[in-house]
């Protein structure tokens, strides 16, 4: 399973790896650099890359502090116009680290710890009738994230609901992981969608994200995470052949969307909103020595319907709406914003009736 794993937090750095290499040299990262971007970068023909790599070269012969490094990386990332790849840098301890004392580090600590606000779930009947569930980004925390979809998910479904409505408006992206862990009686196919890399090889993407795909690091992230646990398998639902409304807007993102390309196609399935923010590339991690990850864009999406999207391109709902001026410039999360989404979706299903 090729998980594209995507934090929003950067500055928590889970993939780090030694298969890079340990280097603390300046000029090796640089190479390193370029090497990764060479053999992997999906956007790699954006930009002249012999040219590229002797600017790049020139540049940083001064640099000696490997910190100093960011700006220039950041830059060159630029060139490749994927709108997705990124580079972030922790000051790393001079003593070897163990590889897994991050991804210890990074199992462990909690929103609060890590210095941000709590995930916003929410679930409700509406009217008596409709089902709905918040599906917010997740980065950190990963068990307790699937237990509350899947609690909420069980709540609803013995309220014999006749619609599910899942609201990713807010969604910007994370670890798909716990966002599709739930959903799988839901969805009607194993194969959810695919990436394809720039050479047009299809890797495709299951359903069933509580099976690793051996990969020892993926076991031991499973691991630390404790989600090898039997009773975290998937609930089962009963009201599985009802209607399914999908709330996008602008702000819904990466993971997000990949979330709406899992669903999106399916008989019973309508996605209602604004055409989603375009991050619809499937990123790779890439350890650089100690202090860096780059974070490559190396797939592009292709759903179902074996659409294939462009860079930059978002997922167009079936039912379309904009909002007034005054509208747009407020958050999502405002409840007047909020109430224009859940009014679009439950006009739909009443027009059903």
């Amino acid at each position: 399973m090729k998980t594209h794993i995507i934090t929003i937090f950067a500055s928590i750095i889970l993939l780090w790896q030694t298969a890079y290499g340990q280097t603390n040299n300046s000029h090796e990262l640089v190479l390193k650099f370029l090497e990764v971007i060479e053999t992997n970068a999906y956007a790699r023909r954006t930009i002249k890359l012999d040219s590229a790599r002797i600017a790049l070269l020139n540049d940083t012969k001064n640099v000696s502090e490997i910190g100093e490094l960011k700006p220039y990386f950041k830059t060159f990332l630029k060139k490749l116009k994927d709108q997705h790849s990124s580079i972030s840098y922790i000051e790393a301890d001079e003593e070897d680290e163990d590889e897994l004392d991050f991804l210890e580090k990074y199992a462990h600590i909690t929103y609060e710890e890590a210095g941000y606000p709590p995930l916003r779930f929410k679930s409700d009947l509406l009217e008596g009738r409709f089902a709905y569930i918040n599906i917010p980004a997740v980065a950190l925390e990963y068990r307790k994230y699937i237990e509350t979809i899947g609690s909420q998910l069980q709540q609803l479904d013995a309220m014999n609901p006749e619609a599910w409505i899942f609201d990713v408006t807010e969604n910007d992206g994370g670890s798909i992981i716990p966002m599709l862990w739930q959903m799988s009686t839901l969805i009607d196919k194993d194969s959810v969608y695919s990436f394809v890399d720039r050479h047009g090889k299809e890797e495709k993407q299951t359903k069933m994200m509580w099976k690793t795909n051996g990969d020892k690091f993926e076991e031991r992230l499973f691991e630390l995470f404790k989600l090898n646990d039997e009773s975290l398998r998937p609930v089962k639902l009963v009201h599985t052949n009802v209607p399914i409304i999908l709330l996008t807007s602008r702000k819904t993102a990466s993971s997000g969307e990949f979330f709406v390309a899992a669903f999106k196609g399916q008989k019973n399935v309508t996605v209602v909103g604004q055409q989603t923010n375009g991050l619809t590339s499937g990123n790779t991690e890439y350890p650089l020595g100690k202090s860096y990850l780059l974070n490559l864009t190396t797939d592009v999406l292709k759903d179902r319907n074996d659409k294939r999207y462009g860079i930059g391109e978002g997922i167009v709902p079936d039912i379309l709406f904009t909002f007034d001026a005054d509208l747009q410039q407020r958050k999502i999360t405002d409840e007047t914003v909020k109430a224009k989404y859940l009014d679009a979706a439950l006009r739909f299903l009443k027009a059903q009736d």
